[in-house]
């Protein structure tokens, strides 16, 4: 990457994509500060929560699975600066409720990616994996090289080799706006900068009303119930879930986009009762070879993250214009891209040639207005 000076960024927004773009931005030669509204890896950030999923199934789009392959690397060249584990490799299983177009394309591109994957009948699948159900489940996608991501692990991390790259990390600095360069803080001040680059989330819309983001309230709930060695799981239109607190918890979460919610509304980060319960009957339900207690759910706890959801639910990686670049949008499955989208979302603020496409993250033309005949 070509190294360059006296560049003044300022990064809106301190979650996985802020501080790794900022990292990388400041081992180039700028001078790199990072707002950030609340703490960098707190609560309410969509980066917050202890796991994420790291899956390569995509379909057909064979960039996606490029994508998270690349991502895997440098998450492992991340482990080996931060002397931390980040990734465990689980395995997972994609249960599917029909054999699609969509699931078969999805083997084929991993295969041709070089992927262990391969599809069961689910007699096998739960042979294999006793703890599962094979109810209504036409066939399983078996992918060993899926897993865990210790989300909150890594933004902490990031944080640390960011700050020890140069990069000064302001917490509890809200932004009220962002504009050709300029941003406005909740305290009515403003900030100037070369190049603006926003990784805000949930909180995009407030600050980008042109972008098409909205926030919606998603629920994670939390099961005391041994998990060791438990691959993570997917079941088609229904729930989720992967090992959590080293083997002895179950996070588990649904697929159902949520209501639209305000990410700064303490009543949005309250999670429903009733879809608590949903999400532990359908674990067991899903799962009933796992040591479930007697009685009723054994619900350990529960947390919201807010979606910052695209209507395509592709994320934008995109220039709004030539001092401003939004890096926001990933639905709910993006923290895994984090290490190669913002690494090219900083090349974007660097002028420099992206490190990887940015075709499929463009930001939507808006529809153009009707002229009456």
């Amino acid at each position: 990457m070509r190294a360059v000076s006296g560049l003044r960024v300022i990064v809106v927004g301190a979650g996985v994509y802020g501080l790794a773009a900022a990292r990388r931005l400041a081992l180039a030669g700028a001078d790199v500060t990072v707002l950030e509204a609340r703490e960098a890896g707190g609560p309410y950030a969509a980066s917050a929560g202890s796991t994420r999923v790291l899956r390569f199934e995509y379909g057909p789009d064979a960039h996606y699975t490029e994508l998270v392959l690349r991502a895997r690397e440098q998450w492992r060249e991340l482990e080996g600066l931060l002397g931390e584990r980040l990734y465990d490799e689980t395995g997972l299983l994609w249960f599917a409720v029909e054999e699609s177009r969509y699931l078969h394309d999805s083997v084929q591109t991993s295969l041709a990616a070089g992927l262990p994957v391969r599809l069961l009948e689910p007699a096998e699948a739960v042979r294999q994996f006793p703890a599962f159900s094979s109810e209504g489940i036409a066939a399983v996608l078996h992918d060993e090289a899926g897993g865990v991501l210790h989300a909150r692990r890594a933004t902490l991390g990031l944080a640390r080799l960011a700050c020890a790259a140069g990069v000064v990390l302001r917490e509890g600095t809200a932004v009220r706006a962002v504009a050709g360069g300029v941003v406005e803080l909740a305290d009515g001040s403003s900030e100037r900068a070369d190049q603006v680059l926003v990784t805000t989330g949930a909180w995009t819309r407030a600050l980008v009303p042109a972008a098409p983001i909205r926030s919606t309230q998603q629920v994670n709930a939390y099961l005391r119930v041994a998990t060791a060695g438990l691959p993570v799981w997917i079941y088609d239109l229904d729930v989720y879930g992967l090992g959590d607190g080293g083997g002895a918890g179950l996070k588990v979460g649904g697929h159902a986009i949520g209501a639209d919610v305000d990410p700064d509304d303490p009543a949005a980060r309250e999670a429903p009762a009733a879809e608590v319960r949903r999400l532990a009957d359908a674990a067991r339900r899903r799962l009933p070879g796992l040591p479930w207690p007697d009685g009723e759910p054994p619900v350990r706890g529960a947390d919201v993250c807010c979606y910052a959801l695209t209507p395509t639910e592709t994320a934008i990686v995109d220039r709004l214009d030539e001092r401003t670049v939004l890096c926001a949008g990933f639905s709910g499955h993006g923290f895994k891209f984090a290490p190669a989208l913002a690494a090219a979302a900083a090349d974007l603020v660097l002028g420099l040639e992206p490190s990887v496409s940015l075709a499929p993250f463009r930001r939507p033309e808006p529809p153009r207005e009707r002229i009456s005949r």
